[in-house]
């Protein structure tokens, strides 16, 4: 957004409400929702805030054109990041996957190739997926993000003016 939106901490649960804002990019309208982290069930008791918190963000993945699941790569790739894009490639049109905090990373080609290869043997038969490596403290990797939505979300918003869709509508039906 180019500005701080809201607080971010090392303690998981920071954010409870979908938060919601704006931006243009390349002379198009994104509309972000940020939401809660999905938490693994063990650790969320029942009928907290955090709880409802992740109820809210699983039943909004499916309003969306493209979601976006960022995974901190100091974690990696783990058995619940993968919980989670089984519950999404039911859900979304796109996935986008975004692998932050890679300047903590020491062996980057090696970090690279490890997820290159779970994330294609985990996601092979599923379409509409990509990845990326950043560090967010690195602007030019926050650019690089956005152009890749941007071209994502350019395949998925096709708009089709009424008036074109009459008219093929007119010709496919007059040659029957």
């Amino acid at each position: 957004l180019g500005f701080k939106r809201s607080e971010t901490g090392i303690k998981a649960g920071t954010t409870s409400d979908i938060v919601e804002d704006n931006y243009v990019f390349k002379s198009k309208k994104f509309k972000i929702l940020d939401t809660a982290g999905i938490a693994k069930k063990s650790i969320i008791k029942k009928k907290t805030i955090n709880y409802f918190a992740i109820l809210n963000s699983i039943k909004n993945i499916k309003n969306v054109d493209l979601v976006i699941l960022l995974i901190d790569s100091t974690e990696g790739f783990d058995r619940q990041s993968k919980r989670i894009f089984n519950l999404m490639i039911n859900k979304s049109s796109s996935i986008l996957f975004i692998f932050n905090k890679i300047d903590l990373i020491n062996k980057k080609k090696d970090f690279y190739s490890d997820i290159k290869y779970q994330l294609e043997n985990d996601i092979a038969n599923t379409k509409n997926i990509s990845f990326a490596f950043i560090s967010a403290k690195n602007i030019n990797d926050i650019n690089k993000i956005k152009n890749l939505i941007y071209a994502k979300t350019k395949k998925i918003n096709l708009n089709i003016k009424t008036s074109k869709i009459n008219e093929w509508l007119y010709k496919v039906t007059a040659e029957k």
